[in-house]
């Protein structure tokens, strides 16, 4: 970093700034919306450091908890235009669920959400359709895991 002052300005600054602790805090007591204020405040302030160690993992925490309320939208979204024939907004939805499935290295949804994607493209939408019944087990199987292993962490 060219600018010494500035470096160590910022660095007092990640020293002394209180997100850490009211991060764990919020955690402890259940306030998510707390929670990821603070760990994306000290996302923020550990990359502007290139503190990479600490950036990467507030980085994976936010992503998960924009995720978690992202997933069970777009789930719920898949399965409703699924159900009312509206093929458009089937593949939007599986296109989003996919992406962040990807994200979160969730493969067995990942995978299954990226060939009902490349079928309606290439309009094999009976394939598709073949293949949704697989993703909506596997979205379960997951969402259970996590909800019991959130269970497991408020113990």
């Amino acid at each position: 970093m060219g600018n010494a002052p500035l470096f160590e300005k910022m660095l007092c600054k990640f020293l002394t700034d209180q997100s850490f602790a009211e991060a764990r805090k919020s955690f402890e007591s259940c306030e998510w919306q707390s929670f990821m204020r603070n760990v994306h405040t000290l996302k923020g302030l550990s990359g502007n450091l290139s503190i990479n160690v600490i950036y990467h993992t507030a980085s994976q925490i936010v992503s998960l908890l924009r995720a978690d309320d992202l997933t069970d939208q777009s789930f719920a979204e898949a399965r409703k235009s699924f159900e009312s024939c509206e093929w458009q907004s089937f593949m939007r939805n599986v296109h989003t669920l996919k992406g962040l499935s990807g994200n979160l290295s969730i493969n067995v949804i990942y995978h299954t959400a990226s060939q009902i994607v490349s079928l309606l493209r290439a309009d094999d939408l009976e394939g598709a359709k073949a293949l949704f019944p697989s993703l909506e087990e596997e979205y379960g199987a997951v969402s259970k895991a996590i909800g019991l292993a959130a269970e497991a962490d408020q113990r």
